[in-house]
């Protein structure tokens, strides 16, 4: 009886040992009809999709956070108000933190998905394998376009125009070039930040890829915006 019961015992750890390897192998692995190549090129993608999700996820979501508390905020102080020229600069900023909101709505980051539409495609088929590595490629390869704007002189240029522009909306309409000016000093630094914390990884791993299954040479090292803290506060650095 007892030896009974053991043999069992014995005959299920070993089929839960064999269903939890099976459950752990890697999808791009299991049961799959792609070659080798596709494989490791699968391997490659799906991982570095899935690395840089975490950052593009707390971007994403603290922005739009931040933005949605500013027109929170500043939209009841603007409905409080006695509509004097520093209200017309709570009006303008609420409606610059709605721009914000939309425009995080509408285009969100690709990288916030990481691999999950590209383990979506099973890879039983010799064509499965081919979409499945055709998305992968543009996915990371759009995620390192989004990654690169950051370092876009004509973003950085269109950001200071529109606070300069709002601010010069302030001055003229309501008469009030002080609330201008402290609603520009807020808002440009506000506008870097958002800019420079994208992130950037994607294009580094699209470049790292080329290079290593394509045989691209690596790219040189471009001019990098970033922020830094000095004597004299925090400011934009440029690394080239």
């Amino acid at each position: 009886m007892l030896a009974a019961l053991a043999h069992r015992r014995r005959t299920l750890t070993a089929v839960l040992a064999v269903m939890l390897a099976l459950s752990s192998t890697p999808s791009v692995n299991a049961q799959t009809a792609c070659d080798s190549e596709t494989n490791a090129r699968l391997t490659f993608l799906e991982a570095r999709l899935d690395e840089g999700r975490r950052h593009a996820s707390w971007w994403w979501n603290g922005w739009l956070a931040v933005f949605s508390v500013g027109a929170v905020v500043q939209g009841t102080k603007a409905a409080l108000s006695r509509f004097d020229g520093h209200d017309g600069d709570l009006l303008v900023s609420t409606g610059k933190s709605l721009l914000g909101v939309t425009d995080l709505r509408r285009h969100p980051l690709i990288a916030t998905d990481g691999a999950d539409a590209v383990r979506a495609i099973p890879t039983d088929s010799p064509g499965n394998c081919a979409r499945r590595l055709a998305l992968a490629e543009r996915t990371l390869a759009r995620a390192a376009e989004e990654a690169e704007t950051r370092d876009s002189w004509t973003r950085h240029l269109g950001s200071l125009a529109f606070n300069l522009g709002t601010a010069a909306l302030v001055a003229g309409v309501w008469d009030d070039g002080d609330a201008a000016w402290q609603s520009f000093e807020l808002s440009q630094p506000l506008s870097e930040g958002h800019i420079l914390s994208q992130p950037w990884r994607a294009s580094d791993d699209w470049h790292g890829y080329r290079t290593k299954f394509d045989g691209a040479p690596a790219p040189a090292a471009a001019p990098q915006l970033s922020l830094g803290a000095g004597p004299g506060g925090i400011g934009v650095l440029w690394a080239f």
